[in-house]
């Protein structure tokens, strides 16, 4: 009995770990657990505004399936925009999913797999739109040797209509919700272009109140602005 005793304890004593290991991992990759949001949520992008203030979008091409499984979209958008004033341009590129797969692909990672190189380091950007909200970005500028400009990029990742760029993205959204990564960026020219000029921080102005009212049509009505 005894040597039965021994034998069988540490399979009783690694059980729970093992269990709990098995919890933490599903928790962390989004196995457990149904989003039925997540097709509402995706639906929402039909509502993007093409007309915001001075600026009237073109919608582009969607994502082909293999690379919405790979960017983890269950709803992807791309609108170019003109201000029909000035002549600039800003893009728009949002997609929706669930947390654990969108946020493994971001510019920092996905800008230097196609060819780019990073000509300015990433950054924390805040900007305060034409509401008052505060909304909370990264940012970066990227460059191709067979372009004459660079890439000024911002991006941004929201589940209630509040923006952030964090550092850590696991720890600041719930899992439980669907999210929404948006990216803004225009062409800056070769020599560089400061920070918070162009066109993409004018339009984020505008941008983020009409983008809540079609993506957080309770949401961005209730709830106040959180820490950007």
């Amino acid at each position: 009995m005894k040597r039965i005793v021994l034998t069988v304890l540490p399979f009783v004593v690694a059980l729970p770990l093992v269990v709990a290991a098995a919890v933490w991992q599903g928790r962390e990759t989004e196995r457990w657990g149904e989003f039925p949001e997540l097709k509402v949520y995706a639906a929402r992008l039909a509502d993007m505004p093409l007309v915001i203030g001075p600026w009237k979008g073109q919608i582009g091409p969607r994502l082909d399936e293999e690379t919405r499984r790979y960017v983890g979209a269950v709803g992807d958008i791309q609108v170019s925009y003109i201000n029909q004033e000035t002549g600039e341009r800003a893009n728009v590129f949002i997609v929706c999913g669930r947390l654990y797969d969108v946020l493994k692909h971001r510019p920092d990672r996905c800008y230097p797999a196609h060819g780019y190189k990073t000509e300015e380091e990433e950054r924390p950007y805040e900007e305060s739109t034409a509401d008052k909200r505060p909304v909370g970005f990264r940012t970066a500028v990227y460059v191709k040797e067979d372009k004459p400009t660079g890439t000024r990029i911002y991006w941004s990742w929201s589940s209630d209509g509040n923006w952030k760029g964090p550092d850590d993205i696991r720890t600041a959204f719930q899992r439980s919700k669907p999210i929404f990564k948006l990216y803004v960026d225009h062409d800056v020219p070769a020599a560089g272009q400061p920070l918070g000029e162009g066109p993409s921080p004018k339009f984020i102005r505008v941008l983020i109140p009409a983008l809540n009212k079609a993506l957080f049509p309770k949401d961005a009505a209730a709830k106040p602005a959180g820490d950007a």
